[in-house]
């Protein structure tokens, strides 16, 4: 059976514009990744909790925190923190879509193991993002 872990990023004091929406608070807001060995990982770990969590603060982190998380083009009325801006609308569910398309290259050449969902969460509720491949194996 495969080995997991599940890997919790906390971001501080961030909001969202949500597009056709407006303004959603997302403090605190945890992003969660669900990491899955592959069978021919032989390492000690299925990925190092801490690297994955250095790697999401020196990139997402650092730029999120502390922002409003708004879509490319999306005029932003008055926004009360600086504006990140993303390719998406920033919606629970698709930051988690966000998240998996970005670390899922990272997850498989570091540490030769397997992404499977990430988990958005906030005080409001939460979004999940796992691909349909991953769904059809289990």
């Amino acid at each position: 059976m495969a080995r997991r872990v599940e890997v919790k990023n906390p971001l501080i004091t961030t909001l969202n514009y949500v597009t056709n929406f407006g303004y959603a608070p997302l403090s605190p807001l945890e992003i969660i990744m669900g990491i899955e060995e592959d069978v021919s990982n032989d390492r000690e770990f299925v990925a190092d909790i801490i690297k994955v969590q250095q790697m999401f603060n020196q990139t997402i982190g650092q730029r999120w925190s502390f922002h409003t998380l708004a879509q490319r083009g999306v005029n932003v009325p008055k926004p009360p923190l600086p504006v990140v801006r993303v390719n998406y609308s920033p919606s629970l569910e698709n930051i988690a879509r966000g998240v998996y398309r970005q670390f899922f290259p990272y997850i498989r050449k570091t540490f030769q193991s397997n992404l499977l969902y990430v988990v958005t969460k906030s005080t409001y509720g939460n979004g999940i993002f796992t691909p349909t491949s991953v769904l059809r194996s289990n």
